[in-house]
């Protein structure tokens, strides 16, 4: 949280989370599009991350880990599972940096619902429950997208594999 407090931490330190959406987005499109009750215009954040960039002065240019392959519907829906379940936090670190630094200039990509986030992780529940939940074999490849989803926002943000 301290590098988000200052506009230089943020520049060091926002690009990562550019590579991290970018994938999300790539996975959201190619395995969730048409998953009823998703809505992929505005669960994409790798837009919020590149207009959040060019507010801070940097050119959104897509650099880090190379994203995870994963499987099938299952799977992205768990690595989405890591990227909704990151707005929760996202809003909480996003109320800290304004009472740090008084500002939060280039982050809004980490609230992106706002006054709806709570609204928004309860859809996603329900969407996950219904495709996943049910089905032992869907579960487990849910979960092995979460893991690979946690990984891959680690090495990313982290600069860990």
């Amino acid at each position: 949280m301290t590098q988000l407090s200052s506009p230089e931490g943020r520049r060091r330190l926002a690009p990562r989370y550019l590579a991290f959406h970018a994938a999300a987005d790539a996975l959201f499109e190619r395995w969730l599009a048409e998953v009823p009750g998703l809505d992929g215009v505005s669960r994409r954040r790798a837009g919020l991350v590149r207009a959040g960039l060019r507010a801070l002065g940097l050119e959104p240019v897509v650099a880090g880990p190379p994203a995870p392959i994963l499987d099938g519907a299952p799977e992205a829906l768990g690595f989405l599972y890591v990227v909704e379940g990151s707005t929760l936090g996202g809003r909480m670190i996003l109320r800290e940096v304004a009472a740090r630094a008084g500002e939060t200039a280039g982050l809004a990509f980490m609230d992106p619902y706002g006054a709806r986030t709570g609204e928004a992780w309860r859809a996603f529940l329900g969407v996950l429950e219904r495709e996943v939940a049910h089905d032992p074999e869907r579960l487990d490849r849910a979960e092995a997208g979460a893991a690979a989803g946690f990984a891959y926002a680690r090495a990313c943000l982290c600069g860990a594999a």
